[in-house]
């Protein structure tokens, strides 16, 4: 039956488990497999969780929400603390019965006993004031509850009293336990009975509650039905009154959208409605003679006819149109007449522009022709000015050599003269040598005296190592002389080459400065050379130039003249004030070329930078 109501898979969950738990503890105390103590122990966990299913059962229904006084305490005396005081009541004889059947208690089992006694007067209590505050919100439930109510209470009471009088605080444990559990067996069936009749009672006050919600539903749509109803027939009624003008005016405001003024409005209304009406049949009034007034003025300006302007007086954005298309034919027509003015003058100065382009033409023409001769000049000093750097630079390259040359040659002087010093250095010791050895030669010969006949043949050879001896010392002296001699001359060549290089040198730089001014030379107649060519260039666009701008002007001309005759298709318009006499363009002055004695004379200057002074013969 609770799987059908409920469909909570967590409550569906528990209240299995609960069942397989009872089955499974029926049939071990069915078949004795389970001592008392357990089996109490079991069916306390078993009731611990029925009551956890009942609790989310309450949860599931909002019954912990009840909004009714008398419902709501009802819940928790029935659903609450009932039960638990039926539980406690039962475990309480278990207990006490186990106790008294033994006839002893120990102290932890008297404090055991006395917390679940406590326990259970708790939830005596709350279940008492629960159904007493239900009573004093509804005293017909009060009165149908009232006696099971008390016998339930009362032997609830006594039950506690027996446990703490015989077991609690008793000194000697003697109390029959058949009565003991007849007294809690007796006690508990009391409490079953105020559940029932608690439970039939709370049905019966959800029912009546669910019957009133119901009936103030229907009250409540049926009036909402009748209100909808009227003021569905009351929104038609409304519409009708303002959709059909509106119809009507929306129809005529999208025909003055599409320029379609012919309709009319009827205004037969004073509310807000009519008054659109004739605000938009004012405005189609309005609108009417504008456009009017304006397509009149506007026809007449396509038929060239400038003198037709708007009289009428307007307001608002009216007032600014009318001022507005009045203000354009008066610029128009002063417009028409400004460029008749204008193209009158525009004739007369093109005129005189292609009279003063053909003469600037042939000026230009002329000053081309002289300019490409003053070119042809410019290049052939072009052409001299680098063939004279080109030989001032092999001339520099040249005199650079002997100037290198002259250097090296000093340099091999200077060595020459320090190993002609080096040899009479060692002049100087072969004279040594040579005198020593005479000395030697001279002593042999007085030991070879002294020896007798046994020397003669060493004093031989003494004498003739003694005549070698003086000649090498001659040939000594004579080469030393010849030295001394060498020395002195290549001394004196060294002087001469030390005198050369600087002016080798100095040539050199003189060269490379001459080289140097003819390549700025060439230079600077290069630049004026680009310059003529660039002279040459712009001279002949300027005679092209002048040839196309008299052509334009000769077109401009005729120009003005089809403007003239254009223009003349308006009249109405002011006549045009006579143009003021132009000023006559005298022919541009003849452009006098460029005379060859001048570049001449610009060529002297140029060459007069190369002096003739810094040139040094070599």
């Amino acid at each position: 039956m609770l799987a059908e109501r409920v469909t909570d898979p967590a409550i569906l969950a528990a209240w299995n488990e609960a069942q397989m738990q009872w089955k499974a503890l029926a049939a071990d105390v069915a078949n004795a497999r389970v001592s008392g103590k357990s089996s109490t122990e079991g069916h306390t966990a078993l009731i611990a969780k029925v009551t956890g299913v009942l609790d989310m059962v309450c949860d599931h229904f909002l019954l912990t929400l009840d909004p009714d006084v008398d419902s709501y305490y009802l819940i928790f005396g029935s659903l609450y603390h009932l039960p638990a005081l039926t539980e406690d009541l039962g475990r309480l004889r278990a207990r006490g019965a186990n106790l008294l059947t033994q006839s002893k208690v120990t102290v932890e089992e008297r404090t055991a006993l006395s917390s679940l006694l406590e326990k259970a007067g708790e939830h005596h209590n709350a279940m008492s004031t629960a159904f007493t505050k239900a009573g004093a919100a509804n005293p017909e439930l009060r009165e149908k509850l009232g006696r099971i109510m008390e016998d339930s209470l009362g032997e609830a009471q006594q039950a506690m009293q027996l446990a703490d009088t015989h077991l609690i605080n008793a000194d000697k444990i003697s109390f029959p336990p058949t009565e003991y559990v007849a007294q809690f067996t007796k006690a508990i069936d009391n409490q079953f009975k105020l559940l029932d009749l608690a439970m039939g009672e709370l049905d019966q006050l959800l029912q009546a509650r669910a019957a009133r919600l119901t009936r103030a539903v229907y009250t409540l749509l049926a009036s909402v039905t009748a209100i909808s109803l009227l003021a569905g027939w009351i929104g038609f009624l409304i519409t009708i009154s303002i959709t059909r003008p509106l119809r009507e005016t929306v129809r005529i405001s999208n025909a003055i959208a599409v320029g379609d003024l012919g309709n009319r409005i009827v205004c037969d209304r004073a509310d807000e409605i009519g008054q659109v009406q004739q605000a938009i049949g004012n405005m189609a009034d309005k609108l009417r003679g504008t456009l009017d007034d304006v397509g009149r003025v506007m026809g007449a300006m396509a038929s060239g006819d400038l003198s037709q302007k708007i009289e009428h007086q307007y307001e608002g954005a009216f007032a600014t149109l009318k001022n507005h298309t009045n203000n354009t034919v008066a610029k128009l027509s002063s417009v028409v007449a400004d460029v008749n003015v204008a193209a009158q003058s525009i004739a007369a100065a093109s005129g005189q522009v292609s009279q003063t382009a053909m003469s600037l033409s042939q000026a230009a023409t002329e000053q081309a022709a002289s300019v490409e001769e003053t070119s042809a000049s410019l290049e052939q000093m072009t052409a001299s000015i680098v063939q004279n750097t080109e030989n001032a630079k092999l001339t520099d390259g040249m005199a650079s050599s002997a100037s290198s040359e002259a250097s090296e040659g000093g340099e091999a002087v200077q060595a020459t003269v320090k190993a002609m010093n080096e040899i009479a250095s060692q002049v100087s010791i072969i004279d040594d040598i040579a005198y020593q050895t005479n000395l030697l030669a001279l002593n042999a010969a007085i030991e070879a005296a002294r020896a007798g006949e046994q020397g003669k043949g060493f004093a031989v050879v003494a004498t003739q190592v003694r005549k070698l001896a003086e000649r090498s010392q001659d040939a000594a002296k004579e080469i030393g002389v010849v030295a001394r001699s060498s020395v002195v001359l290549a001394e004196k060549a060294g002087k001469l080459l030390d005198q050369i290089v600087p002016k080798s040198k100095r040539t050199s730089d003189l060269v490379q400065e001459i080289a140097a001014a003819s390549e700025e030379q060439s230079l600077g107649v290069g630049q004026i050379n680009s310059a003529v060519s660039q002279l040459n260039i712009t001279t002949q666009q300027n005679a092209a130039s002048s040839e196309e701008l008299a052509a334009t002007a000769q077109e401009m001309n005729a120009q003005a003249e089809v403007l003239r005759k254009v223009m003349g298709f308006f009249n109405g318009v002011r006549a045009p004030a006579p143009a003021a006499p132009q000023p006559v363009v005298k022919p541009a002055a003849e452009v006098h070329p460029i005379k060859l004695v001048q570049l001449n004379r610009l060529t002297e200057e140029l060459a007069d930078n190369v002096q003739e002074a810094n040139f040094v013969a070599y």
